[in-house]
């Protein structure tokens, strides 16, 4: 989940780029000013992770899982593995209905790099960009852009897939330096389709009889 909120928010947030191909960050503004227009958006994608294994016969795992992600203004809702996670603000409500339980997290400035606020902080200290080649997938050319986090001890590189019909993001790809492998192909993008701002913010009274786990006050 936080993969995917770290792509969408990094090309909405205004970044200070280092040793950047100029055509590459021109496009990457497009894309950012495009989003940036829409009220809302509501995305369906296919999340794969490739995990290292020590097994010469099986060299990889992969897990594959599918969601959603709706978006209006700073706040978020993702869906997906049976649970729902409401961001709002440094926030992050966690829904299981099996469970009939909510868990409350607040973010700590380490988990604000995954939230839109907190994507500028991450990547502020500068970012290479470049160019990364050209994909037809059903029809749509796909250009890449790859992303290299200067100072990142976590990701090596990140790739992101932009249609270049419409200028939206179709795919992000992030290479951590730990050789796992995280991919989001986006199957559906609606945009602007009157999506309500309470359907992405977290209402307590919607959630009555059910248990609420509240972060601990730290104390003085």
């Amino acid at each position: 989940m936080r993969h995917f909120i770290l792509s969408a928010a990094m090309v909405l947030s205004t970044l200070s780029f280092a040793q950047t191909n100029e055509q590459a960050k021109a496009l990457l503004e497009e894309v950012k000013t495009n989003l940036l227009s829409f009220t809302d958006q509501k995305i369906s994608f296919t999340s794969i992770i490739e995990i290292p294994t020590q097994n010469p016969d099986n060299p990889k795992m992969t897990r594959e899982s599918s969601g959603t992600v709706t978006i209006v203004g700073e706040n978020y809702k993702v869906e997906t593995n049976g649970q729902t996670i409401l961001l709002n603000g440094n926030r992050a409500y966690v829904i299981a209905p099996d469970d009939r339980e909510v868990t409350v997290r607040v973010l700590e400035d380490e988990d604000m790099a995954f939230t839109p606020n907190g994507v500028l902080a991450r990547f502020e200290n500068g970012s290479s960009l470049a160019m990364a080649g050209k994909e037809t997938i059903d029809g749509k050319t796909i250009q890449y852009v790859k992303v290299r986090p200067n100072g990142s001890e976590e990701i090596r590189d990140i790739v992101i897939g932009i249609d270049m019909s419409t200028k939206r993001i179709y795919s992000y790809t992030e290479y951590g330096t730990n050789d796992v492998v995280t991919k989001y192909i986006i199957n559906n993008y609606e945009v602007n389709t009157g999506v309500d701002a309470s359907e992405v913010r977290f209402d307590r009274s919607k959630y009555e009889g059910w248990r609420i786990n509240e972060p601990r006050r730290r104390r003085r």
